[in-house]
């Protein structure tokens, strides 16, 4: 298969980058397992070019993604395990290679994570431990761990999958006998993965979708081409394959958005300009435009938000633009903008990725080259003084990633 050229990839990374750090807020829902914040009757997992959807909510608790294991934790953080029931296994702490394989919670190369009808899936390029897989595939585990099977392989780049009202929606980018770039969404049933509906078709050269999330019977997502330098978001009606190019007809702006269960947030970036502040529309998940949401947003902000608040996120990665006394997270009511808590982040790593969760808790991940760790905020404390962020689980690189350790043993 023709791959694709160095600098598109880079191209389409330098986008993504920049789009993470404006904007976030794409967590998935279930009815049967309570409120994901973000998506409306939507688990969503992603595989894309940045990070995958590292968490889900199962109908008992949470499970996590921390380097190359799957971990449990109870719905009220009480208690978080690697998800293996086997009573001799160490689990990360175990120095045979291939004990480690053996464990039920690890799960090697693994980019994201979703909940649907009672079992775990995950995006994934190891299925057991004796299939050699190069190609990445979905994989549903059952609820404790113990069992897992592919239930469907991606023969083809895949950038972003999404589990959505009993379907799985998946991007798939490829070179045709003609050394065309194709890149299309598809959607199959989860019920019946054999048959697959063509539901979008890029138009653009080199395109990619990214950052696809599910709303009802809407589609959204990102449509960007390196070659033509071309970025768009796009709305499409799942069930006609109706699109729609949403917010702007310019092709000299950065459509950033998020959303939760009933509007969407935009801010449109002068194209790969930094440094200028910005302003986030509000629009309804049809794709009219409400009105001004919050004005005056620095590039060194991203916003995510929820069914009742809003969060303005201070970002590490410029130095120069560290506030002295350090990074926060500023809270706000959704509907009266009334200013809530304001959260210190420098407890919880360099930049670290804050996830909406649920009614209960705020996530955030922090990847270190030392170590990966785990915080949650108990979204009740807000109406409290000083809340903070408290750690759930920390664990060193190597060992929680004991692939980079065989991969080692075997050069």
């Amino acid at each position: 298969m023709k791959q694709y050229n160095k600098v598109s990839i880079i191209l389409c990374l330098l986008i993504i980058v920049l789009l993470c750090a404006a904007c976030q807020g794409r967590n998935p829902k279930n009815t049967a397992a309570g409120s994901m914040q973000g998506l409306n009757n939507s688990q969503q997992i992603e595989y894309t070019l940045n990070t995958g959807q590292v968490m889900a909510r199962g109908e008992n608790g949470y499970y996590f993604i921390v380097g190359d294991f799957l971990f449990f934790a109870e719905s009220d953080m009480s208690k978080v395990t690697p998800l293996c029931n086997k009573p001799d296994c160490l689990h990360y702490n175990e120095t045979d290679p291939q004990r480690i394989i053996n464990c039920n919670a690890y799960i090697g190369k693994t980019s994201s994570i979703g909940w649907q009808d009672g079992n775990l899936y995950l995006v994934s390029s190891m299925i057991s431990a004796s299939d050699d897989v190069s190609s990445s595939a979905l994989i549903k585990v059952s609820p404790d761990g113990s069992g897992r099977e592919a239930v469907l392989k991606f023969d083809n780049f895949t950038t972003c999958i999404t589990l959505h009202n009993g379907y799985v929606y998946y991007v798939e980018n490829y070179y045709d006998a003609a050394g065309t770039s194709v890149c299309n969404l598809l959607r199959r049933s989860l019920r019946n993965l054999k048959e697959s509906e063509l539901i979008y078709k890029c138009s653009l050269e080199d395109a990619s979708i990214n950052y696809l999330m599910c709303v009802d019977d809407k589609a959204y997502f990102t449509e960007f081409s390196p070659s033509k330098m071309v970025y768009k978001a796009i709305m499409v009606d799942v069930n006609t394959a109706v699109a729609t190019r949403l917010f702007t007809d310019s092709d000299d702006v950065l459509p950033s958005f998020c959303a939760n269960r009933n509007a969407l947030y935009c801010n449109l970036f002068p194209f790969l300009a930094g440094g200028e502040n910005g302003n986030y529309e509000q629009y309804s998940l049809s794709g009219e435009r409400i009105g001004t949401f919050v004005e005056g947003v620095p590039t060194t902000q991203k916003l995510i938000v929820d069914e009742t608040n809003y969060y303005l996120i201070d970002l590490g990665w410029k130095i120069d633009t560290i506030p002295k006394d350090g990074l926060y997270m500023e809270v706000y009511d959704l509907e009266s903008h009334e200013k809530l808590a304001s959260v210190p982040l420098n407890n919880i790593g360099k930049n670290p990725d804050i996830l909406p969760g649920d009614d209960q808790f705020l996530f955030a991940y922090s990847f270190e080259p030392e170590k990966i760790s785990i915080y949650y905020l108990d979204k009740s404390s807000l109406q409290k003084k000083a809340p903070t962020f408290k750690e759930l689980l920390s664990l060193p690189t190597r060992i929680i990633q004991p692939s980079l350790v065989i991969k080692d043993g075997e050069e």
